[in-house]
């Protein structure tokens, strides 16, 4: 008997290979044509990892305060170990994400199977995933979204397994680490996993393993780094409801939701589609959508959405497996004629975030078109860019970003101050990701806008909270927390002692982008604009791109500047500008 059920399991198996085989290609190849995609924030979780990595500590600047700027502990730890390795960390950073997005896969078939859902539909889940762009693209993007998509997955797979639901809180610790708003999630999912689990002292031990986690997590980052939240919370936690609900909206705002809605929709009226596993799969997915309204995530395709999404393709396939069409011979015509119309509607958005119109609106199509094009150089160009990311080679021609000011300006601007200043200076800017990391380690920046410095961080943050209950009352925490932590670090409030003391830091270049000055202008790089001590004690010296403002102290040696190919320099320091390409 025993050796009939390992026979069955066997040949269950192989024939489940053809599939899951299938998606993993038609994913590869769409990570083959979007290689050179990546994220501005990726970049300060390199520049973090580095400084792990060398000894330096959980730090930005190599002589600067502990700060927890990056959103994943699990994912920057992953990096830094990685980070020895003899290859760049942009490559290393792909090849992580790119395994995950293939776990992500696999879960994905696990779960199908513990649902019951026939392969076809397993299938057309995958494949659907598999050609999702956002998907794709963020499995190389460089942020933890793969990661957390799979520890989401993980945690649904073993909540919706037969013998391995006892040990959900592996998956739950998973999720913990690889966002910070996972604690708030599994909270509120207690009730669901209570359902599935039956209650008993297994739920009760896990959730206690699991509380206890948190609490350990909890007091390690009051320790370290003198903080209950991780950094990006005090700059990035919106509180006008609209503001934060238009995001999710425009995400979802696509025709392909309203088509793959209607198995969905057909099957939530038939009881035999719900079952204690199909409600904490809802659940979770009504959770992730909800959370990224709370967070007023500018780009909810990079993070919450995307594991929403995923769980949703999972609903769509057990909706289409459970309806009457399922058990009659063309099931499987259906079932692809599905996929490929949602393929064909589906623009392939990235974001419907009209309100930047940063992205390409359609990323893989272009790619596929540069790579029909000029196969033979699309294929070399993925090969350099792998052995070093940071040169241009000819899949860089495919834009990702709809606007100049978001394809290599932040890059370039690096490349400039490495090439034109001294080791170990100190500047002021309003953008951390990709212009430091270019700039080279050992230059110290100061965040003005917050991000990754928490003088900058707290005062929007002290301004933003009176507009908030809810961020009013944490703030009432905070200082208290602070106060007491920290007895010498003082908060500051007001314009002008947060000016004073960017000022008495005493930086030697300050840099401005024009553009988001006149964005925010209640910013601190609006403020340090406007106050005449910037002109008094610094001269201009360049514009960059167009968009930066360069002032130097007096005393720089001006030599002619050494300026990166495609970069617009104009040379302020004389009456008469020369301007350099």
């Amino acid at each position: 008997m025993l050796s009939l059920s390992n026979e069955l399991i066997s040949k269950q198996r192989l024939t489940a290979f053809p599939y899951l085989l299938s998606a993993v290609l038609i994913y590869s190849f769409l990570c083959f044509l979007t290689f050179s995609a990546i994220e501005e924030d990726a970049f300060i979780y390199f520049k973090f990892a580095a400084n792990l990595a060398d000894g330096y500590g959980y730090v930005f600047n190599r002589d600067g305060e502990r700060i927890e700027s990056g959103s994943s502990p699990f994912w920057l730890f992953i990096l830094s170990v990685l980070y020895a390795l003899p290859l760049h960390i942009i490559s290393i950073t792909k090849i992580v994400g790119y395994l995950s997005g293939i776990l992500c896969l696999l879960l994905m078939w696990g779960i199908c199977h513990n649902l019951s859902i026939k392969r076809i539909y397993a299938l057309t889940s995958l494949l659907l995933t598999a050609c999702t762009a956002n998907f794709v693209l963020c499995s190389h993007w460089g942020l933890e979204s793969p990661l957390y998509v799979a520890s989401i997955l993980l945690l649904v797979w073993l909540c919706t397994h037969r013998n391995w639901s006892n040990y959900w809180s592996i998956g739950a610790i998973a999720v913990l680490l690889s966002r910070p708003e996972g604690f708030f999630i599994l909270f509120a999912l207690l009730p669901f996993i209570f359902l599935a689990q039956k209650g008993g002292k297994n739920f009760f031990y896990s959730t206690l393993f699991i509380g206890l986690c948190f609490c350990v997590f909890t007091l390690l980052r009051l320790y370290y780094f003198k903080d209950y939240l991780p950094h990006p919370f005090y700059l990035k936690m919106g509180f006008n409801f609209n503001d934060k609900l238009t995001p999710t909206l425009q995400f979802l705002n696509r025709p392909y939701f309203y088509l793959l809605a209607v198995p969905v929709m057909a099957a939530f009226l038939q009881r035999r589609f719900w079952s204690t596993q199909i409600i904490t799969i809802v659940s979770i997915t009504l959770l992730l959508a909800y959370w990224s309204v709370i967070a007023g995530d500018q780009k909810p395709y990079l993070r919450h959405l995307l594991p929403a999404l995923v769980l949703f393709y999972l609903l769509v396939a057990k909706g289409l497996s459970i309806l009457p069409l399922a058990n009659r011979r063309y099931s499987p015509s259906i079932s692809l004629l599905l996929i490929f119309t949602c393929i064909l509607i589906n623009n392939n958005y990235i974001s419907s975030n009209d309100l930047h119109a940063r992205t390409n609106p359609l990323p893989l199509k272009t790619a596929f078109n540069a790579f029909i094009e000029a196969p033979a150089l699309y294929t070399n160009g993925f090969r350099d860019k792998f052995k070093e990311p940071m040169t241009r080679t000819y899949i860089d021609r495919v834009d990702f970003e709809k606007t100049h000011h978001k394809k290599r300006y932040q890059s370039l601007v690096g490349e400039f101050i490495n090439a034109n200043y001294p080791k170990g200076i100190t500047l002021i800017y309003d953008q951390m990701g990709k212009t430091p990391f270019y700039s080279g380690l050992d230059k110290n920046y100061i965040d003005s806008r917050g991000l990754t410095y928490k003088t900058t961080g707290y005062y929007h943050f002290l301004h933003r909270a009176e507009h908030s209950i809810l961020l009013s009352n944490y703030k009432k925490v905070f200082t208290h927390t602070k106060s007491r932590l920290s007895p010498n670090e003082s908060l500051l409030t007001q314009k002008k002692s947060v000016l004073d003391h960017l000022f008495s830091i005493d930086p030697d270049v300050i840099m401005i982008n024009k553009n988001l000055a006149k964005k925010l202008p209640d910013s601190v790089p609006a403020l340090l604009q406007q106050d005449p001590r910037l002109e008094s004690l610094y001269q201009k010296a360049y514009l960059l791109a167009g968009l930066v403002e360069v002032y130097e102290k007096p005393g720089f040696k001006k030599n002619k500047p050494i300026t990166p190919n495609g970069l617009h320099v104009v040379e302020l320091g004389s009456s008469l500008a020369q301007r350099a390409h």
